[in-house]
Protein backbone atom coordinates (compact mmCIF):
# COMPACT_ATOMS: atom_id res chain seq x y z
CA UNK A 1 0.00 0.00 0.00
CA UNK A 2 2.80 2.48 0.77
CA UNK A 3 4.38 1.62 -2.43
CA UNK A 4 1.30 2.52 -4.11
CA UNK A 5 1.02 5.82 -2.40
CA UNK A 6 4.72 6.63 -3.16
CA UNK A 7 3.30 6.06 -6.87
CA UNK A 8 0.33 7.95 -6.65
CA UNK A 9 2.33 11.03 -5.43
CA UNK A 10 4.03 11.14 -8.38
CA UNK A 11 1.43 11.14 -10.58
CA UNK A 12 0.95 14.45 -12.30
CA UNK A 13 -2.95 13.76 -12.75
CA UNK A 14 -5.74 15.78 -11.38
CA UNK A 15 -8.19 14.22 -9.56
CA UNK A 16 -6.31 10.89 -9.00
CA UNK A 17 -6.21 11.10 -5.03
CA UNK A 18 -10.26 11.72 -5.09
CA UNK A 19 -10.83 9.08 -7.09
CA UNK A 20 -8.51 6.54 -5.03
CA UNK A 21 -10.44 8.07 -1.79
CA UNK A 22 -13.83 7.18 -3.68
CA UNK A 23 -12.90 4.16 -4.10
CA UNK A 24 -11.52 2.95 -1.19
CA UNK A 25 -14.69 4.93 0.17
CA UNK A 26 -17.13 2.41 -1.71
CA UNK A 27 -14.31 -0.69 -0.83
CA UNK A 28 -15.34 -0.08 3.08
CA UNK A 29 -19.27 0.57 1.97
CA UNK A 30 -19.18 -2.66 0.06
CA UNK A 31 -17.44 -4.90 3.03
CA UNK A 32 -19.78 -3.37 5.17
CA UNK A 33 -22.88 -4.20 3.34
CA UNK A 34 -21.49 -8.16 2.83
CA UNK A 35 -21.35 -8.33 6.66
CA UNK A 36 -24.90 -7.56 6.83
CA UNK A 37 -25.68 -9.72 4.20
CA UNK A 38 -23.81 -12.46 5.97
CA UNK A 39 -26.12 -11.57 9.45
CA UNK A 40 -29.61 -11.80 7.26
CA UNK A 41 -28.56 -15.16 5.84
CA UNK A 42 -27.76 -16.13 8.92
CA UNK A 43 -30.89 -15.12 10.38
CA UNK A 44 -32.81 -17.12 7.40
CA UNK A 45 -30.82 -20.46 7.23
CA UNK A 46 -33.17 -22.87 8.17
CA UNK A 47 -35.93 -20.85 5.25
CA UNK A 48 -34.22 -22.24 1.82
CA UNK A 49 -37.02 -19.50 0.06
CA UNK A 50 -36.11 -16.68 1.61
CA UNK A 51 -32.85 -17.22 1.32
CA UNK A 52 -32.93 -18.07 -2.12
CA UNK A 53 -35.01 -14.76 -3.05
CA UNK A 54 -32.60 -12.58 -0.63
CA UNK A 55 -29.57 -14.31 -2.72
CA UNK A 56 -30.92 -13.40 -5.90
CA UNK A 57 -31.71 -10.04 -5.29
CA UNK A 58 -28.39 -9.18 -4.02
CA UNK A 59 -26.79 -10.51 -7.09
CA UNK A 60 -29.16 -8.62 -9.13
CA UNK A 61 -28.17 -5.22 -6.94
CA UNK A 62 -24.21 -6.40 -7.28
CA UNK A 63 -24.75 -6.40 -10.75
CA UNK A 64 -26.49 -3.36 -11.37
CA UNK A 65 -23.61 -1.42 -9.01
CA UNK A 66 -21.21 -3.53 -11.46
CA UNK A 67 -22.87 -1.45 -14.40
CA UNK A 68 -22.81 1.78 -13.00
CA UNK A 69 -18.74 1.18 -12.33
CA UNK A 70 -17.83 0.22 -15.56
CA UNK A 71 -19.88 3.43 -16.31
CA UNK A 72 -17.99 5.67 -14.03
CA UNK A 73 -21.09 6.72 -12.06
CA UNK A 74 -20.42 4.46 -9.06
CA UNK A 75 -23.29 2.66 -6.99
CA UNK A 76 -25.38 4.56 -4.46
CA UNK A 77 -25.52 2.96 -1.21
Amino acid sequence: MAANSGLLAHLDHSGVEIDVMLLADSLRRWIEAMEQVRILLRQHQNEPEIREAMIQTIIEEALKDLDLLKEGEGPTL
